[in-house]
């Protein structure tokens, strides 16, 4: 691997140097939804780039893949002789078309130019990486990153719930898996116990053994409360993957019939006596809905959904990407319910470009 242009690869995915096996997997897919050839599939030129774009992503890729399989933590090293390839080049050519060369420097020229041929094959290849890094992509350059995810800001309570959903498999596997195990066996027992004692603090004269029809109200009122928290826990995780990457649809109108469909749809999904405030800053547009859930009579926390979204042209029609952020201590059920239901009918009105 000695030979190969790092530089282009890392160039071909739009990363910076040096960048992590896990930052050239989310640039492939970022990439990839945007010039997969099934997005183009009305457009023979524009399929036909796209074919050569994703080839170039795929091959950069699998040699970044390959590095760090073999280098794990390593960061490959910079491509180096290149320059001094085409300088070889350079030379052989002046010497062999000087016929007054002895026979020296023709066997000299003859070892440089076949180094220059292969630094020339090289040299190609990195070409084919770099050029046309926009041919397929919008109008005003590609749109894979738009939206860079931040960081979110999570509490603690949130941190370990993405914690346990994590699907992600490390060297820490199995103690994630304990942690998952010791959850699922909290949220069954920990509600019993707590009702348990609860009754027998309130009621000291309540007898070691429970009557019958006392038990069974425990066992009612716990499993009530671990089927809540089971359904707690699956909404916020969800909430929280659908605020880590951005969503990118495609359209077949204008930029600007594009941002009105996306408003008018974001229109019709709102909370109870709360309506949205879309803001501009140049092509980037903001939507944000303020709401309290009332979970009990006295018990109203407020609520914060905003939605970043913008449009560019493209080779067909315009693209539009949106990323989703949730502002509340605790995510919700009408949280999570309210994005999937603006998510499902932006993709039946756009069209999705998953990977």
């Amino acid at each position: 691997m000695t030979n190969i242009d790092f530089d282009a690869c890392y160039a071909a995915l739009q990363l910076n140097f040096g960048a992590s096996l896990n930052d050239v997997q989310n640039a492939w897919r970022k990439l990839s939804r945007i010039h997969h050839p099934d997005q183009h599939t009305t457009n023979p030129r524009a399929h036909k780039q796209a074919l050569e774009k994703q080839k170039q992503i795929n091959n950069a890729r699998d040699v970044l893949k390959k590095w760090f399989e073999q280098n794990p933590d390593v960061p490959p090293p910079r491509t180096s002789t290149s320059g001094f390839q085409s300088g070889a080049k350079s030379e052989s050519t002046k010497n062999t078309s000087n016929p007054n060369n002895s026979s020296g420097h023709s066997t000299s020229s003859r070892g440089s130019s076949r180094q220059s041929q292969k630094g020339g094959s090289q040299s190609s290849t990195s070409n084919k990486y770099r050029e046309k890094q926009t041919s397929s992509g919008t109008e005003g350059g590609n749109f894979a990153d738009w939206f860079q995810s931040s960081e979110l800001r999570l509490t603690p309570l949130q941190k370990l719930v993405r914690a346990l959903s994590s699907d992600e498999k490390h060297g820490n596997g199995d103690q994630l898996a304990l942690m998952q195990i010791g959850a699922i066996i909290g949220a069954i027992f920990a509600p019993m116990w707590m009702l348990v004692s609860l009754l027998r603090a309130l009621f000291p004269e309540t007898p070691s053994a429970l009557p019958d029809g006392l038990q069974l109200l425990v066992l009612c009122a716990s499993g009530y409360i671990s089927s809540y928290l089971f359904r707690w826990f699956f909404a916020e995780a969800e909430i929280l993957k659908l605020q880590e990457k951005p969503v990118y649809l495609s359209a077949a109108d204008s930029t600007a019939a594009a941002i009105e469909q996306f408003k008018a749809i974001l229109s019709k999904h709102k909370a109870c006596c709360a309506e949205w405030k879309f803001y501009a800053a140049g092509e980037t547009h903001e939507a944000v809905l303020e709401y309290e859930e009332q979970l009990a009579p006295e018990l109203k926390p407020k609520r914060q959904l905003s939605i970043r979204f913008a449009a560019k042209a493209a080779v067909h029609g315009s693209v539009v990407a949106m990323q989703i952020k949730v502002a509340s201590p605790i995510n919700s059920f009408s949280c999570t319910s309210l994005t999937k239901s603006i998510i499902s009918a932006l993709k039946a009105q756009f069209k999705d470009m998953a990977a």
